[in-house]
């Protein structure tokens, strides 16, 4: 019984263990540093801390964090050849808005464009006219 005891706890406990996981992505100029918490194993709801900086400069341009979002990026090149660090942080919910909510980071490490609901065309814009 006590066996029975220990193994279900195991399984009860990892399963709702933290992971955290970070990544250093440099898009052009741009040094970005994720800091990602997941809060239950398999749920891809997390916290994300993101912190960006010119890869010239020590200190942060932007320090970011978003609770219980997706989350996913990607670095894109414009076709004037600049390239934009672009990501995607949406919360969970019938409320919430998939389409929009992109976050745009420039070729310097700054915050051009925050995440908010009704966006999308902003940032479609940044990429095309820069």
């Amino acid at each position: 019984m006590k066996f029975l005891t220990l193994l279900f706890t195991m399984i009860l406990t990892s399963n709702t263990l933290a992971k955290d996981w970070s990544e250093n992505i440099s898009c052009g100029s741009a040094i970005i540093d994720i800091l990602i918490s997941e809060k239950e194993e398999g749920i891809k709801i997390w916290e994300v801390e993101l912190n960006s900086r010119s890869k010239f400069q020590k200190e942060y341009k932007s320090i970011l964090k978003y609770d219980q979002v997706y989350f996913s990026y990607s670095c894109e090149k414009t076709t004037k050849g600049k390239d934009y660090f672009v990501y995607h942080a949406y919360c969970s919910g019938s409320g919430c808005s998939d389409k929009d909510n992109w976050g745009v980071i420039n070729n310097y490490g700054k915050l051009i464009l925050v995440p908010y609901s009704g966006n999308l065309l902003w940032k479609e814009s940044i990429l095309k006219n820069n």
